[in-house]
């Protein structure tokens, strides 16, 4: 008889191609500890899809399968790959098949820190965003109490700790770059990376706790709009110019001086 728990079903390794990576995290996911975290990510998603509109939202990958219902967006679409599960849309972050300046909102839950060219998902996104439209990205922090388990457990290829961790500051030059404008960011997730749901739910206070120390967060979620550069024309402004009424057949008399050194 097998007595092994749901959670404590073999990994995927972590690989060079995007499936593999995605198989890995989606495993991840079903653990105590990547049950918590996305609990806490979601509800914090939860809060800033409400307030972007639009008519179309495009999540990346298949994790977080209820968050975008909380959203106000006309038509939520999910685009990813086979692996990623219940999809709309097949297709690769890298080369999203959709017309620029079509998007209102694109959600990526942790997909830049699991892809190859995290740079070329980032243009995407700028390619199919309409201007104004927003982006939300959720990604680990590295400088959190979680980055000395990652040092530990790097060398098994294993999710999350095999990812590309990208900072705040990093991530903001990126989107700078690329015309956007950093509106909202927070960080979630104060506790240690223990799969326990006991001790998960014991050290429910480090929440608290983790408020006053937000740069410890295990992660974050950070909105960013596309900024729009308008080139409106300059109009002249119109100035009333003052002429001269000229008469014709009248002429502007005026004195020799001649003569009027003889008068003096």
């Amino acid at each position: 008889m097998n007595w092994r728990r749901p959670w404590q079903k073999p990994f995927h390794r972590c690989g060079e191609d995007v499936a593999s990576s995605r198989a890995a995290l989606a495993c991840w996911y079903e653990t105590p500890l990547g049950q918590e975290l996305v609990e806490s990510e979601s509800r914090i998603i939860e809060e800033y899809l409400p307030t972007l509109f639009g008519y179309f939202l495009i999540q990346l990958g298949g994790g977080y399968p209820g968050v975008i219902q909380s959203s106000r967006v006309t038509h939520c679409l999910r685009l990813g790959i086979a692996e990623d599960g219940p999809l709309n849309l097949i297709g690769d972050a890298h080369a999203m098949p959709l017309l620029g300046d079509s998007v209102d909102v694109v959600l990526l839950p942790h997909i830049l820190e699991f892809s190859s060219h995290p740079h070329q998902v980032l243009r995407e996104v700028d390619r199919v965003l309409v201007p104004d439209g927003h982006v939300v990205i959720v990604g680990f922090n590295p400088w959190s109490p979680w980055q000395f388990w990652r040092w530990m457990l790097a060398w098994k290829h294993r999710p999350p700790w095999c990812g590309r961790f990208l900072g705040h500051a990093r991530l903001r030059d990126w989107l700078t770059l690329l015309g956007f404008e950093v509106v909202e960011q927070q960080g979630c997730f104060y506790r240690l990376p223990i799969q326990n749901r006991g001790f998960l739910s014991r050290t429910a206070w480090l929440e608290r706790l983790g408020r006053l120390l937000p740069f410890l967060a295990v992660s974050y979620v950070m909105v960013a709009r596309k900024r729009q550069i308008r080139l409106t024309p300059l109009r002249l402004r119109w100035r009333p110019t003052t002429r001269r009424v000229k008469i014709a057949g009248l002429v502007q008399p005026f004195q020799n001086s001649t003569k009027r050194k003889m008068h003096e």
